[in-house]
């Protein structure tokens, strides 16, 4: 099976249908892309908060590997004048039932053994990437 077409920053890829929207702004589908999302944060936003994000994934990934933790496409450090502020992110589909309880404490027992704050009720899923395999995954 050919692996899937990888996004990149030169020229944003024609966004999809809004699939989620919260307090700092929509993630789109990309209908070129079935594996990855694209982030588009609310106008005014600062340009490196998509580095910001990128960068408390890639910290949770040292912990927690890759399996665990979304992947994401480095972002520019600035954005041309008018363009908005974006991240590309590999796609995590929700899964509802089925939770791994007994995994999840792991995780909130190395998060308390490590020192390390991070919103499990908003950030953690349960869900699957391309795979289809189950797990938690942290988003954000």
């Amino acid at each position: 099976m050919p692996s899937q077409p990888i996004p990149g920053y030169g020229q944003l890829p024609a966004r999809g249908n809004p699939i989620g929207s919260g307090a700092e702004g929509t993630v789109f589908d990309l209908p070129g892309h079935p594996d990855w999302v694209l982030k588009e944060f609310k106008p005014g936003t600062i340009a490196t908060q998509a580095n910001n994000e990128a960068d408390n994934l890639d910290a949770l990934r040292r912990v927690f590997g890759d399996r665990h933790v979304v992947q994401t496409l480095t972002p520019p450090r600035r954005f041309a004048p008018g363009q908005p502020v974006v991240l590309l992110k590999q796609r995590v589909t929700i899964v509802v039932g089925g939770e791994d309880q007994a995994a999840l404490k792991v995780i909130v027992d190395t998060l308390k053994r490590n020192n390390i704050t991070a919103d499990v009720g908003k950030n953690l899923v349960w869900g699957h990437t391309g795979d289809g395999v189950p797990r938690w995954i942290w988003i954000e």
